[in-house]
This record gives structure tokens, sequence and C-alpha cells, in this order.
């Protein structure tokens, strides 16, 4: 960073955020997650020529979300949906899929992740979704939990 930011050296710095993000989410310090991640691109802005943002459109909304900053995740998946991001790619059909689902206005996102994992052609991208905290049927996701109401 030392180097890259004097030079405006927008994709090293990009990859260095990137970096601080995600060891961040691994660590469990998702508000320093956060801030890398909008060091990259701001919620519900898609730079022109900075095409890293389509990286971390994940780790920015899940970092968002569990830092507190629900209404900056609900804005920046709003954006993906208006930029119609989902028709680029299969992953980005996936990805939005998988941002959607925590910022819905349901209890249990549960059966939205799990339709985001079903999603046609998303296991040409295992590690998406699946190494995510967010909660699926098949157990996956123990980060965040929710309860579905009892067969009977």
């Amino acid at each position: 960073m030392r180097w890259a930011t004097p030079r405006r050296v927008r994709g090293a710095q990009c990859f260095a955020w990137h970096a601080r993000c995600l060891a961040a989410l691994g660590r469990g310090d998702v508000e320093e997650a956060y801030r890398s991640a909008v060091a990259i691109g701001r919620p519900g802005e898609f730079e022109p020529h900075t095409a890293y943002v389509l990286l971390i459109l994940l780790d920015l909304v899940e970092s968002a979300v569990r830092s507190g900053h629900l209404p900056e995740a609900r804005e920046h998946v709003a954006a993906m949906h208006d930029a119609d991001l989902a028709r680029l790619s299969g992953r980005l059909r996936l990805v939005v899929a998988g941002c959607t689902a925590p910022v819905s206005d349901e209890s249990c996102p549960v059966d939205l992740f799990d339709a985001a994992v079903g999603t046609p052609g998303a296991d040409d991208w295992p590690f998406e979704l699946r190494g995510s905290g967010w909660p699926t049927a098949s157990g996956s996701g123990a980060r965040v939990g929710c309860t579905r109401p009892a067969s009977s």
C-alpha cells in the first residue's frame, strides 16, 4: 500500500484491501472487513473502470450485514439489481442471489440461500456461497442462524 497509494495504482490497492477484508472476516472482525471492502467501492456504487468491485460484492454485503450496516448492504444489493449484474455471468447470478438473501425482509432467509446455491451453473463456483457464513438448509453457514417452524 505504501508503494501503490502515492502512485495511484488502484489495482494493487484493491488487491490489498480485499486481502485485508478476507483476513478480517476470517478472524471475525466484521467492522474492519467492512472498512476494507468499502475502500474498494462504496455501497450502491460501481465506479467505472474499477472491475474489482464485482469481485467483492458478497464480501461487502456480508461484512455490512454482520457489522450493523444493513441499510448500506440493502443499498448495494439494490444497485446490483438495478445494474442487472446477474445477466453478465453465472457467477454474478449466483452472487447477486446470495447477496439478496441476507437483506431480504424474510425473518429466515434460508430458502433464499438454498435457491441461490441451486442457481444454474452454481456448481462451477463452489467457493462463492458455500464458503460464506450464510445459512443453508444443508447446515453450512454456522455463523448466522435462524429457526424454521417445526414441520408437522
